[in-house]
């Protein structure tokens, strides 16, 4: 690991039975395991986090969530795999009591360790807590993921591993198997969950979607195979608009069944929704203004004035003779694989019943970071308004004859002007159901009040 230019990563080892975290002895001084990661997301890291502890402590860990994740500052959760370390080490239980004998004023930072027992003495975690970071969970997805390879014959060739502790939704796994990696992934969302929509996409659209191995729908876990070993491992950018005119495909489709997708949980999102936040913002205005970035009165009356400005567009939109279908949530090139000549679309989590072209807000409005990810061939960027003028032909072609070439035109200036808008309302309805004053939740009110200051510096040109 490089830890010239690193962040500080504190780790919480939890005690499995007492409300008391590990510290160990650092030369002449007791404090909690610490790890130095390269500057960026750390939710990614969560199986290097586990080997740098074995590595530097002898402890096997794993990931529970973060306390505080900050630009480049992170406390996470832990708990212990096994009970005694693989190399000798000078380390006790602390309680409260010993902790704030001992403590390092923690500056301008909130205290974490604070933080945490705090939660202890509560004798509970928040209801809205995903399962997948509290203790013991990962024993019930280890022991699911052995029984269903096995019950496929699928020969186990390592240990279940945390691929992507997630901070926000969704939990991935993996292990070595007979047939290459299998990943499995454990989802946080509203009903009807990721595991149930791909499970029926992929019985609708074999093609475009691929089948998971094994589902348990009322867990929203799913368990796959490595869908970028068959396919291009890298992305190519011809192929963009082909994906594109497949997508739209499968939403003309999907809208002659909508009672269908209804039935099965998938939420709908009208334009008669898009006009009330319009016109009714106030119902979120202590979301705008929450923390110590909210919008300032005079903000506030200007995003008001703004998201009076798209009533309009709006209703543009729901004039358009298009049937409602299903939106995928993230249209971009790391939810794309081209294998066996097909155009497959991956992470349907969140995915809604609503006016087609919603899919296509981030392509118009952000299009070089919806479509120049982790996936891309760097020989082919960067992406340039011809390309992205490619994909949104190729996937307004699928409609032209549902709509008159004006009346598309219309429509996909609408939708632009529309994405900001869009994007606030996924991001307040995330916030219903994710863990209040979580790290993430934070992060959403952020990302929240950001889109709405953009919103008004474009309403303001």
């Amino acid at each position: 690991m490089n830890q010239t230019i690193a962040d500080t990563c504190h780790c919480i080892v939890r005690n499995p039975d007492k409300a008391k975290f590990l510290v160990v002895k650092h030369d002449e001084t007791w404090a909690p395991p610490v790890l130095m990661f390269p500057h960026g997301p750390i939710d990614f890291q969560a199986n290097q986090i586990n080997q740098g502890m074995l590595q530097k402590y002898g402890l096997k860990t794993r990931v529970l969530r973060p306390v505080i994740n900050l630009p480049n500052y992170h406390c996470i959760e832990m708990e212990l795999a096994a009970v005694k370390a693989t190399k000798k080490l000078q380390a006790v239980w602390v309680d409260q009591a010993e902790y704030l004998r001992t403590r390092t004023p923690p500056g301008d930072l909130p205290d974490p360790f604070e933080m945490w027992f705090k939660e202890q003495e509560s004798g509970k975690a928040p209801d809205k807590r995903p399962p997948f970071h509290r203790p013991g969970w990962f024993e019930q997805a280890d022991h699911w993921i052995h029984f269903q390879l096995d019950s496929l014959g699928i020969q186990v060739k390592g240990s279940v591993e945390q691929y992507r502790q997630g901070w926000n939704s969704s939990c991935v796994l993996r292990v070595s198997t007979s047939q290459g990696w299998v990943f499995f992934k454990a989802g946080y969302e509203d009903k009807p969950g990721e595991a149930t929509v791909t499970e029926a996409l992929a019985q609708r659209w074999p093609d475009q979607v691929f089948s998971p191995l094994a589902v348990d729908t009322k867990r929203n876990w799913m368990l796959n195979r490595d869908f970028r070993a068959e396919g291009d491992s890298v992305l190519d950018l011809q192929h963009l608009p082909d994906f594109a005119r497949a997508l739209a495909a499968l939403q003309l489709e999907s809208s002659k069944d909508i009672a269908g997708w209804k039935a099965l949980g998938c939420r709908e999102v009208g334009m008669d929704d898009f006009l009330q936040f319009c016109e009714q913002p106030e119902i979120y205005k202590h979301r705008w203004q929450e923390g110590g970035g909210g919008l300032s009165e005079k903000e506030w009356s200007d995003l008001q004035l703004a998201l009076q400005g798209l009533a309009q567009e709006c209703r543009t939109l729901a004039d358009t003779d298009l049937p409602s279908a299903l939106v995928h949530p993230d249209f971009r090139d790391d939810n794309l694989i081209f294998a066996d000549g097909q155009y497959h679309i991956l992470d349907w989590s969140e995915v809604i019943i609503a006016h087609p072209f919603l899919v296509l807000g981030r392509v118009l409005t952000d299009h070089r970071a919806t479509l120049s990810g982790r996936n891309l061939n760097p020989a082919t960027m960067p992406i340039g308004d011809e390309l992205r003028q490619q994909v949104v032909k190729a996937y307004l072609d699928v409609f032209a004859a549902e709509l008159g070439e004006a009346e598309l035109e219309q429509a996909l200036r609408a939708v632009e002007r529309l994405d900001r808008l869009w994007m606030m309302m996924r991001i307040l309805h995330r916030l219903d159901w994710i863990e209040v004053a979580s790290p993430h939740y934070y992060k959403l009110i952020g990302a929240l009040q950001t889109r709405a200051r953009r919103l008004i510096a474009a309403d303001a040109d």
